[in-house]
């Protein structure tokens, strides 16, 4: 089992361009890799060298898990096949090694390692590429480090140890999983009602930023993934990773959606008032942060056989199953009635009774808004004997309950 230093390093792009004007801006992992590539020209491989090993000699101080932090005098086994890549890749810096060929051979050996581990991510490396609608990394100290957008390539890849970003192919971000103390969903309502963005926040207690010249220890960084297909495999692979990230790494996994923010509010102001929540699962609010695909939905048939009327559908579950569709003209009772009361669509029917919770949630909501302004707001307006800031408050209070999501 490789180490998350190991498991970052082979899968380094062995093949990136590399200038001599562009040594500053690399990583020391990228720097070492540089300074043992055989297509590389002597002097851009020595300058590589001194690089790391200034880098190494200047870094205020290396984080535990880190290349900085590896000693260069470990021992040397009888054959570079016994060395985890790490030491293959740190094998030039070694004082014991005296000899060019032991040396070179570990060199090769790293990059054999490389190809590899290339080639076994080729397939699932072009699915784990999540296109990206904007993304900021800012320091602990509150300043915005590096951020992207919409008029870019944005992408964030998945591999087996990490979590990188690229900006227009190059990249920009290396987030190690081992580094992640806490991660955080945030669904935010969008221009469809029906799929809401979805936002994910990580908090690193590490952080390798391409142009920085040593790792920033602690950070955050946030993905805007805009409104995520349903099947999207790159998406799911990200959720896969971090689910299991989580579990070997002991970091927490939370979800914070408007109406769970709105209920928090509304208890902020009245908290002697029964403002419920809604009672979302993970799994439920994990699945609503996806937008189901219109042109993947199956069609419904236009006449299809009549339900009995003693058998009733859910209002709610309506509404969502066209707000799924999203269709002109509008489906008709008889179809809707047809996936909500038969198993001839299972998976539209399940998804679109879990969209029917967002529509009680947001009418709970309006609900909570009302009882919170009539029996707490409106009273405490009227009398004069109080400082709170009530008047100012109310039409707050009034302008959210008025932003209809739903």
């Amino acid at each position: 089992m490789l180490s998350p230093l190991d498991q970052l390093l082979v899968h380094v792009d062995t093949h990136a361009a590399v200038s001599l004007e562009a040594l500053d801006t690399l990583s020391p992992a990228d720097l070492a890799v540089a300074a043992l590539r055989p297509d590389h020209s002597p002097l851009l491989r020595q300058r590589a060298f001194h690089a790391f090993l200034e880098r190494r000699r200047t870094a205020d101080s290396s984080p535990p898990g880190s290349l900085l932090s590896v000693p260069l005098d470990f021992p040397l086994p009888p054959s570079p096949a016994e060395l985890k890549p790490s030491h293959l890749v740190l094998m030039q810096f070694n004082s014991r090694c005296t000899s060019s060929e032991l040396a070179d051979a570990a060199g090769q050996r790293f990059l054999e390692l490389a190809a590899a581990a290339a080639a076994e991510l080729d397939e699932a490396g072009r699915a784990a590429r999540l296109e990206l609608r904007g993304f900021e990394v800012v320091s602990r100290d509150g300043l915005t480090l590096l951020e992207g957008g919409q008029k870019r390539l944005l992408e964030a890849r998945v591999a087996e140890g990490d979590l990188s970003v690229w900006t227009d192919g190059k990249k920009r971000v290396s987030i190690e999983g081992s580094a992640i103390t806490e991660c955080c969903y945030t669904l935010e309502p969008g221009n469809d009602p029906a799929a809401p963005d979805c936002l994910v926040s990580l908090r690193l207690s590490r952080l390798s930023l391409s142009y920085a010249k040593h790792d920033y220890l602690g950070a955050t960084v946030e993905f805007d993934l805009g409104s995520p297909i349903l099947d999207d495999p790159a998406l799911a692979k990200l959720r896969d990773a971090l689910s299991g990230w989580s579990e070997k790494y002991g970091f927490e996994v939370s979800v914070s959606t408007f109406y769970i923010r709105q209920f928090a509010f509304l208890r902020s102001l009245a908290p002697y008032e029964e403002v419920e929540a809604p009672d979302f699962s993970f799994e439920e609010l994990a699945i609503l942060s996806f937008k189901a695909d219109k042109s993947r939905l199956p069609p419904l048939p236009l006449d299809p056989p009549l339900i009995p009327e003693r058998l009733r559908h859910v209002p709610a579950e309506r509404l969502a199953l066209e707000a799924m569709y999203r269709s002109e003209p509008r489906l008709k009772l008889d179809q809707t009635r047809y996936v909500l009361l038969t198993d001839a669509f299972p998976a539209v029917r399940a998804y679109a009774r879990l969209l029917a919770k967002v529509v009680a949630a947001h009418d709970a909501l309006i609900e909570a808004y009302d009882r919170v302004l009539e029996t707490r707001l409106y009273r405490r307006a009227k009398d004069k004997t109080t400082r709170d800031p009530i008047d100012r408050l109310i039409p707050l209070v009034e302008k959210l309950r008025n932003d209809r999501v739903l």
